[in-house]
């Protein structure tokens, strides 16, 4: 999975979402965006739909298969997380979260808080 089918089927694991929202919350052109659209449509991860509410509209929705698959990018993601942090030492993994912090305080100056997601406080892992 691509990091942009990714991100797409994050945006819409909530539910159906409005194809010019989609675009906006992932930052592309609605060339781009139809472009990752019909890729997502070619894996069954997802689906175009008119809005109900409004003809015009169209909206983006994931497949049962896209939230399947989504699932499984999530939890290889965690899988391959944890073997990494598994193989640094506490003093990697204190110099890694220092420059982590100092980069989002960067982040933070040039970008609006509004387009930053909040944070997920790290499970503790056991055996640490």
């Amino acid at each position: 999975m691509l990091l942009s089918e990714y991100r797409a089927l994050k945006v819409l694991e909530r539910g159906p979402v409005p194809l010019g929202q989609v675009a906006l919350h992932l930052g592309l052109t609605a060339a781009t965006l139809t472009s990752l659209a019909r890729g997502l449509q070619a894996h069954r991860w997802a689906k175009v739909e008119r809005d109900p509410r409004d003809r015009r509209a169209w909206l983006l929705l994931a497949t049962s298969v896209g939230l399947r698959e989504l699932r499984s990018a999530q939890k290889d993601m965690r899988a391959r997380m944890r073997a990494l942090d598994h193989r640094m030492s506490a003093a990697a993994r204190g110099e890694l979260s220092r420059g982590l912090q100092k980069f989002l305080a960067v982040l933070l100056l040039t970008v609006p808080a509004t387009e930053i997601p909040p944070l997920r406080r790290a499970r503790k892992v056991p055996g640490r």
